[in-house]
């Protein structure tokens, strides 16, 4: 019988501005509480394979920016398609769409995760759309106008003179947990 302490995770993240590296630190945390071992790597800073084989499940965690996602994500998923299908998987989407009270606008957020499920011909067991940040202080005149602009739009905060997180913790550790509950 396996304990937690059998159990090995890894957790490829694409970050850019930083609130997507902040989640998945959360989740290893949780992860790690539970007595289960967890290596984060940033799938923009390697490109092998992670020895997949040594591990009983992956979690990819992405931002989208401008509609994308990083293209480093979608051929780490291409190139370990086959064993990302022969274990437990967890795809987490970070988008400020998903904050908006609109319909449309949660839509467009889980059209991104479709969209690349589709190009990827991969599906994972779980999948989630966690809102993000919105980081003012960190963006330059013209990134900072566009975020203001998207920002009205989806009825986010639009005080540019500091930096607003969206991220539900709460959301985050459920879905960490019921992930867990996969392995």
């Amino acid at each position: 019988m396996s304990t937690n302490s059998d159990k090995r995770i890894l957790i490829v993240y694409g970050s850019i501005e930083g609130q997507t590296e902040k989640i998945v630190h959360f989740m290893a945390d949780i992860c790690k509480q539970k007595d289960i071992t967890v290596n984060l790597v940033s799938g923009e800073k390697s490109h092998d394979d992670f020895g997949l084989s040594d591990y009983d499940g992956v979690i990819i965690a992405v931002s989208v920016h401008m509609g994308k996602y990083p293209g480093y994500i979608s051929k780490y998923i291409v190139r370990n398609r086959e064993r990302l299908q022969q274990i437990p998987t967890a795809f987490v989407s970070v988008c400020m769409a998903i904050h908006s009270d609109k319909p449309e606008d949660r839509q467009e957020a889980q059209g991104y995760i479709d969209k690349l499920l589709r190009q990827t011909k991969w599906q994972p067991q779980r999948m989630v759309a966690f809102a993000g940040a919105i980081k003012y202080t960190q963006y330059n005149f013209l990134i900072r106008f566009i975020m203001k602009l998207i920002a009205k739009k989806e009825g986010a905060a639009t005080d540019t003179s500091r930096d607003h997180e969206y991220t539900n913790w709460k959301e985050v550790e459920k879905f960490t947990l019921a992930y867990l509950a996969l392995l």
